[in-house]
């Protein structure tokens, strides 16, 4: 469940934070998953705040179901990010407003938010998803030691 969903978010925080330390060695990144339609993040912010000041790790945010994103009834129209800003559409121009607001939030490029859906039985940008962990990786699993 996400982080503001849980009712002892403190409990869950604490557990998270235990699990991170006692699992660092083998952790390569941090993915956090964050709804677009989402309105607060100091939660999220905050636990991956304590997570990264333990140890830290290249991170990257998906923001899910940029789908759901007004205007709602304006289906995506390609499979891909660089597709939706090519379309120009309303929608594409509000999921780059998303992206923005993410990153401004978090403190990281735009690079390291990745807008994903599944709408219809289409997997919306997820080649781009996996270009982005790669990419996430590359650097530290080189830098670090770890077997890439």
């Amino acid at each position: 469940p996400g982080v503001g969903e849980v009712g002892t978010h403190a409990d869950y925080e604490a557990a998270l934070c235990r699990w991170y330390e006692g699992n660092a060695e083998r952790i390569s990144a941090v993915v956090l998953v964050i709804q677009a339609d989402a309105k607060a993040h100091a939660d999220d912010k905050r636990l991956l705040e304590a997570l990264l000041g333990r140890c830290e790790r290249p991170l990257l945010i998906v923001l899910s179901q940029v789908d759901k994103l007004a205007p709602t009834r304006e289906p995506l129209a390609t499979d891909t990010w660089r597709g939706e800003l090519r379309a120009c559409s309303l929608k594409s121009r509000l999921i780059t407003r998303k992206l923005t607001e993410i990153s401004r939030q978090f403190g990281i490029g735009q690079r390291c938010v990745v807008p994903v859906a599944f709408e219809g039985g289409r997997a919306f940008n997820r080649r781009a998803l996996a270009r982005a962990i790669v990419e996430r990786l590359r650097g530290y699993v080189g830098n670090s030691g770890l077997r890439s």
